[in-house]
């Protein structure tokens, strides 16, 4: 159906969707549907293709959380790839690990979380899996938090390890929301 009507947005589930992704070719239409969804769900996370700047600033009025500019994105990897080629690789394989031993997980701490109040030591003790940065609200972002850092209920960290580490981290953290 045509994304554009809520009845096709309500039909595709956007009630019970843990985000939306908004990639037509169109930016008008994305503007559009971005509208409408912000309006069904104020709480859904939305991440919109945008063509160009202009484009992107008006994503972000109509509600979209995240923009997407594919020719900027692909000169930024480009870049990367020329000048960190192995970092790039690493990182490329952590991500598209899924069903390998290695992976990478965001995970936002609730407030009832029992991960709230615990350190990265005693995390990192209980789990060993290992928290690559912490995003605070307000934007701070704490990389390579040290060992005594007090983890908050609203941090997002971005974790690293095994299946069983993550599993062991999500088993403490409960109610935390995962975000593949």
């Amino acid at each position: 159906g045509n994304a554009t009507s809520d009845e096709v947005l309500k039909e595709a589930g956007i009630e019970q969707a843990r985000g939306l992704v908004v990639a037509l070719g169109s930016d008008a239409d994305s503007v559009y549907i971005t509208l409408s969804a912000r309006g069904l769900r104020p709480d859904l996370f939305i991440e919109a293709r945008a063509s160009s700047s202009m484009a992107g600033a008006k994503l972000k009025k109509a509600g979209a959380n995240r923009i997407i500019a594919p020719y900027s994105l692909g000169a930024r990897r480009m870049a990367e790839l020329a000048l960190r080629p192995a970092v790039v690789d690493f990182i490329d394989t952590v991500i598209r690990s899924r069903g390998r031993d290695l992976q990478m997980e965001n995970i936002t701490v609730s407030h009832d979380s029992a991960l709230a109040g615990l350190t990265v030591e005693e995390t990192r003790h209980r789990t060993k899996a290992a928290i690559l940065t912490i995003s605070r609200k307000g934007g701070k972002l704490l990389v390579n938090p040290s060992r005594e850092e007090t983890i908050e209920a609203g941090d997002r960290l971005i974790t690293l390890g095994t299946k069983k580490q993550l599993a062991a981290l999500e088993e403490i953290c409960e109610r935390c929301k995962t975000n593949e």
